[in-house]
């Protein structure tokens, strides 16, 4: 096998790895609410990276260079694996201690009844590791996916470019652009207000009472309000379910917002409403009909 040949060949195995980690990995890569993890995705893809560079110079000393010596660097030649430590070591913790501390605030915060975590609607979505639980971009989870995508290109590309040189160089600035982001996304969890979330909103017209459930409506006791189309109305409940009197009764477009004590809106959520449905009718049943008998009638007792 010719160099050429392997860096195709690694190529298209490491393309095909990434894709299939991202697309089928939904119960590895989620969260106990059932969202894409931001630092679970990325400490898996640098995890892949690491484990596809080591084989394709180990495949690289076995069929191309015919001989093991090159991965100690015993064929006079640079030794392929220098630079693992500490510089990928770092790419590669970094992440790591990223998850287990963002992973250990969020369950702390939770337990303590600071936090809350709602199970997300539907399925897992890509764009849910740069935005929160309502769906808005979190500037902070966007920096930290965009630096980590441009250091996984950097030492990608180079490394496709010289199997035979080994792992590449990476300068310490770039951990540095690494680090400085997962020190900061672990600080966003640690400070960040809890964000409501509705799962449903459901109008009940025998009560006139519109119930948002979800979760986060009320931290710490706090209270909080109801805004049905733009208009603000007080609302009663705990922290995962809140009600309020509505008289009129909410169209099929109607949308329901909840605004926290300290000023965190939710996600906008459509509101159903229990009513049957007026142009369904329902008709009785047919009535059952009596058995027949077969057997012949009693003969009648004759005037004596």
């Amino acid at each position: 096998m010719s160099v050429s040949e392997l860096t195709t060949w690694a190529a298209s195995i490491g393309a095909v790895g990434a894709l299939l980690l991202l697309r089928r990995g939904n119960t590895v890569l989620t969260g106990r609410d059932g969202r894409m993890s931001t630092s679970t995705t990325l400490a898996l893809l640098w995890t892949w990276i690491v484990v596809w560079m080591l084989g394709t110079l180990l495949v690289y000393a076995m069929l191309v260079a015919e001989d093991v010596r090159y991965l100690t660097g015993g064929l006079s030649g640079p030794e392929p694996l220098d630079a693992l430590a500490p510089e990928y070591l770092l790419l590669l913790g970094g992440p790591f201690a990223a998850l287990v501390a963002s992973k250990g605030i969020v369950a702390g915060r939770i337990e303590s009844g600071h936090y809350t975590k709602t199970g997300s609607p539907g399925r897992p979505q890509h764009r849910q590791l740069i935005t929160n639980d309502v769906g808005r971009t979190d500037l902070v989870d966007l920096q930290y996916v965009v630096f980590n995508l441009l250091a996984m290109a950097y030492v990608v590309w180079p490394f496709l470019a010289d199997v035979k040189g080994g792992l590449p160089a990476v300068p310490p600035e770039l951990a540095l652009l690494t680090g400085g982001p997962a020190a900061a996304f672990v600080t966003n969890k640690l400070v960040a207000a809890p964000v409501p979330v509705i799962t449903d909103a459901v109008y009940d017209p025998a009560r006139r009472t519109l119930r948002a459930k979800g979760g986060g409506f009320r931290p710490e006791g706090r209270s909080c309000t109801v805004s049905v189309d733009g208009t603000e109305l007080p609302a009663s409940g705990d922290d995962g379910c809140v009600e309020t009197l509505l008289e009129q009764p909410p169209t099929s477009t109607t949308t329901v917002v909840v605004t926290t004590g300290t000023g965190q809106r939710s996600n906008p959520q459509r509101v159903r409403s229990t009513a049957p449905d007026p142009g369904r009718t329902t008709e009785p049943p047919p009535p059952r009909a009596e058995p027949v008998s077969s057997s012949p009638p009693p003969p009648r007792a004759s005037a004596g």
